[in-house]
């Protein structure tokens, strides 16, 4: 028996801890310091739109699992 589900959630951040994770991401890390700059910028921007009342923004998570039965006697063939 096998198939697949996805699992999603919304993992609920601060502002400040969404601009730490942006600054995990490698575009930010390699960029050039204007590249940065404008990045930081741009989501600081677009965090204020969506940002709850009590300074919280949610972000849609997704994880995909795929089951696979091993089959009991090893060398049954799939």
């Amino acid at each position: 028996d096998s198939g697949t589900t996805t699992i999603r959630w919304t993992w609920t951040r601060s502002a400040e801890q969404v601009m730490g994770l942006i600054g995990t991401f490698s575009t930010y890390i390699t960029g050039s310091s204007e590249l940065r700059a404008q990045i930081a910028e741009s989501a600081s921007k677009l965090l204020g739109e969506v940002m709850s009342d009590d300074g919280q923004v949610g972000l849609p998570m997704a994880a995909r699992c795929w089951k696979l039965a091993k089959p009991l006697n090893p060398s049954t063939p799939p």
